[in-house]
């Protein structure tokens, strides 16, 4: 078995078991909007560690400083935000490495 396929395996049985957490029976409408509203900035996180180190690094900590201080607070369960932007995060970082290692 070679390491593509060992890769595609484990990403299908990831993203199966993502879709069983996430699915609608599971996540209510609030949680929803809750993780998508924080999806981008994931997205943005994982682009700008990839192009640029410390911004990306800082601008992730800061938002996991700020969730953390807010749920602290507020009590609001903001780790539901934190899944969203860790998902986004996850995502694109994905898809910059698989993109790196084909562009050789």
């Amino acid at each position: 078995m070679s390491v593509m396929e060992r890769l595609s395996g484990s990403v299908h049985a990831a993203t199966k078991k993502l879709l069983e957490i996430w699915s609608p029976r599971v996540m209510k409408s609030e949680d929803a909007k809750r993780f998508w509203l924080h999806f981008p900035v994931g997205c943005l996180c994982a682009w700008l560690t990839w192009n640029h180190a410390v911004l990306g690094v800082s601008l992730t900590a800061w938002f996991a400083l700020y969730e953390i201080m807010n749920d602290w607070r507020k009590v609001d369960h903001s780790y539901k935000d934190i899944y969203g932007a860790v998902f986004g995060f996850g995502i694109v970082a994905t898809v910059l490495v698989l993109l790196d290692f084909i562009s050789f």
